[in-house]
């Protein structure tokens, strides 16, 4: 089926629980580090390095944080407005690094010394996460209505979600001149929300329905990201936490 490529998993089971402060919103792991966002606006930090004896380590206690993306020893933290810098290479203390702010971000990756961030005020901004220099900003033409909800990042090519627009994909290869856009995937009658990458040539994407009391799971093939194309959809009622 054209479903083929996800498997289900019969072995899969619980190693180990966590106690959070609120609802989960997200997590993130870079090493042995499990980073888990909390509905409180705090970022738990946990010891995953033996998943069935998890171990809670230091916190970070920020107002709405968003997301949070490594680069080396300091993590980013995504509020909206501001997205503070902490040393987190004492994974018990985790220190703010006074005066180093990224600016304004809702979503973010780091990768090859790069940062992909998406925000109120542009669609796709590139930034050396190490300087906070702005290498790069790019709007998508004909969807300024359109707020970016999420980005991923697949070889050269970066993925950007937009609201009720859909999914717009754009090179990476001259990053130090100015990313070019390659693709557009339509869903003009859903809001994204958010977007994975799997196995670099499919997009799990995450929409609220038009009706406003459900969910859809488009999965999606992005091998081309001229021409891609929606494999299979799920929907899902309102009163389930996504993520």
């Amino acid at each position: 089926s054209a479903a083929s490529d996800v498997y289900k998993r019969q072995d899969i089971y619980e190693a180990d629980s966590i106690m959070t402060h609120g609802n989960a919103t997200g997590i993130v792991t870079a090493d042995s580090t499990l980073y888990l966002m909390n509905s409180d606006s705090s970022v738990q930090m946990f010891d995953i390095i033996t998943p069935s004896t998890l171990y809670a380590r230091g916190e970070i206690s920020e107002t709405a944080a968003l997301d949070i993306a490594l680069c080396h020893d300091t993590a980013y933290v995504a509020c909206g407005d501001t997205t503070p810098l902490y040393d987190v290479s004492d994974k018990d203390n985790p220190v703010l690094l006074e005066g180093c702010d990224m600016g304004g971000v809702e979503r973010l990756i780091i990768e090859d010394d790069y940062a992909y961030v998406v925000s109120a005020d542009a669609d796709l901004k590139i930034v050396d996460p190490l300087t906070l220099e702005l290498i790069s900003v790019k709007n998508i033409e004909g969807a300024e209505a359109y707020q970016a909800r999420d980005v991923a990042l697949s070889g050269q090519n970066v993925f950007v979600a937009k609201d009720s627009y859909g999914i717009v994909v754009f090179d990476s290869q001259d990053i130090e001149e100015s990313p070019s856009e390659v693709g557009v995937f339509n869903l003009p009658n859903t809001s994204m929300q958010s977007l994975d990458i799997y196995n670099s040539d499919r997009i799990f994407a995450l929409a609220h329905l038009p009706s406003g009391d459900g969910y859809e799971v488009e999965y999606i093939d992005c091998s081309d990201p001229t021409s891609m194309d929606t494999l299979w959809r799920y929907s899902f009622s309102q009163d389930v936490t996504v993520n």
